[in-house]
């Protein structure tokens, strides 16, 4: 899973100079609270690899499908003022099996979902409507969603174009961006829209 060509050992990617992500305990003023998300999409697409990069800024080119479920949390900076918040972004997703086992109980209190695809696997692309059903069927209906390519960086291998991309997004009502599981500010900018809508699709439904 993720997104990359060499093999080999773990790589460490630096940070992002956009959105920020940190360990410092903000004041309660500036707080956005939790925002928890699932990754969603087809087997091999780099889920667990992304959660990895955003969680701990490592990417293993070696890792085994998903079997129970990963879980991650970490603080990050979103927004712009005077909306700037820091969140703790809760990532969360399962292996095939089971998640079907759990699909319920995986969807409840979500507030966000990344609907994830592999540029170099057509097919990824082409089970998102399944998977968006499911989103829709078992999630609330605030949810936000983002759906993203993931495996950017293997140019030579991919075979899912920007148009081709952005016409499934379009056909879906929903915002597409790519990223490689390798390239950490590629991720953090993925997980940090998705924040960022979802914060201040909150602060709308309190207005």
């Amino acid at each position: 899973m993720g997104g990359c060509g060499s093999k080999g050992a773990q790589t460490r990617s630096p940070g992002s100079s956009g959105i920020k992500m940190t360990n410092e305990r903000s004041d309660e003023s500036a707080s956005g609270g939790k925002v928890k998300i699932i990754l969603v999409g087809a087997g091999g697409v780099g889920k667990t690899s992304i959660l990895l990069q955003f969680s701990d800024g490592l990417f293993s080119a070696d890792r085994p499908p998903t079997i129970g479920v990963d879980f991650k949390s970490q603080d990050i900076k979103v927004g712009t003022p005077p909306f700037a918040k820091t969140v703790k972004l809760e990532l969360d997703t399962a292996g095939q099996e089971r998640f079907r086992s759990v699909i319920s109980s995986f969807f409840r209190d979500a507030d966000g979902v990344l609907l994830v695809f592999d540029l170099t696997e057509p097919q990824s692309l082409s089970s998102l409507d399944s998977w968006l059903v499911e989103v829709r069927k078992h999630a609330s209906s605030t949810v936000e969603v983002l759906m993203v390519g993931n495996k950017s960086d293997l140019v030579e291998k991919r075979k899912v174009s920007d148009e081709e991309a952005q016409a499934a997004a379009e056909e879906f009502g929903l915002k597409m961006l790519t990223c490689s599981a390798l390239d950490r500010p590629s991720v953090i900018r993925c997980l940090g829209t998705l924040a960022t809508d979802i914060l201040d699709s909150k602060r709308k439904r309190r207005t």
